[in-house]
């Protein structure tokens, strides 16, 4: 009896116990019947929630595609038309050659330092401790003023090597009453502006006792860029701006050499010069390679 009793004390328990976690759950989850019964509906329902909304419709990305073309075919089409009635910007645009772009300074930054030190340009270039450099010519030409359109070859002498035809490296300079020489210089350096005209024989010509007394005459060209000696002729040469000085040739005066007052050369730029016969019997023809024979220049710093 005690025992029986006992037994149906400890069932009313566990069911007590049963049903107050069930509340408990109830309290925390809510009503989970619904669940249970129908587990598919639920999960969509939870998926449909979680689904983020998209921010642009494909509707609408259809209307933006369609009037970014109708704008794209409206400047072509104005394009088309302005190129037809000429009155493109570009239309009136010249072509610009190789040789009129300028060359861009590799000093950058000198001007400005020295112009915030208080000596400017030209005292720039007066405190500069650096002595005279030589300046040998790019380029010597002839031209013949009694045969006006015949080109001037450069590097005519040649030898042969295993490799091929080889020009010599070596400028003739050579001045008679009708040929003209015409040099190319090109400055050089940081603040030496100061440009010189220079002329030197070689060892043999000095040692001739025998020269006719003549004059040349050295011109400054109009020309800022380099020579197309591919279609140079008398004709089409540049024209003479200015008269640098001249050398005058005699036995005398072959055994040293003459320099004529400097000049402002900016760096960068291109001197064009002209060998002319100035007064008397030129007949000069001299060989130089890359000594500082025949004409050559000295640039210093220009004080």
């Amino acid at each position: 009896m005690g025992t029986a009793s006992s037994s149906s004390l400890l069932n009313s328990w566990a069911e007590l116990e049963s049903a107050q976690d069930r509340e408990n759950t109830t309290l925390l989850y809510g009503n989970t019947k619904d669940t249970e019964h129908f587990p598919e509906e639920c999960d969509s329902k939870q998926s449909q929630e979680l689904e983020p909304k998209a921010l642009v419709t494909r509707k609408e990305i259809a209307i933006f595609l369609a009037a970014l073309t109708i704008v794209n075919l409206a400047a072509f089409n104005f394009l088309i038309l302005m190129i037809v009635r000429g009155s493109m910007p570009s239309a009136n645009l010249s072509p610009v050659t190789l040789d009129d772009l300028p060359f861009q300074s590799t000093f950058v930054g000198f001007d400005d330092l020295y112009d915030r030190l208080g000596m400017g340009n030209r005292n720039a270039s007066a405190s500069l401790s650096r002595g005279p450099m030589t300046n040998i010519p790019r380029v010597l030409l002839q031209l013949d003023a009694s045969n006006p359109t015949k080109y001037s070859p450069l590097w005519t002498e040649k030898w042969v090597t295993d490799g091929g035809m080889v020009p010599y490296r070596e400028r003739r300079m050579i001045v008679t009453q009708s040929i003209s020489t015409f040099a190319e210089f090109h400055v050089m350096d940081y603040g030496m502006k100061n440009c010189s005209v220079s002329l030197a024989f070689p060892g043999a010509a000095s040692s001739m006792s025998s020269t006719p007394t003549y004059r040349l005459d050295i011109w400054k060209l109009d020309w800022n860029s380099a020579l197309d000696h591919h279609q140079l002729t008398w004709i089409n040469r540049p024209q003479r701006k200015e008269r640098l000085g001249s050398f005058i040739i005699s036995s005398t005066t072959r055994k040293s050499t003459q320099e004529l007052e400097g000049y402002l050369c900016e760096s960068g730029t291109y001197q064009i010069l002209e060998v002319t016969c100035g007064a008397g019997a030129c007949d000069l023809d001299v060989a130089s390679g890359q000594e500082a024979q025949g004409l050559f220049m000295r640039q210093g710093v220009y004080a």
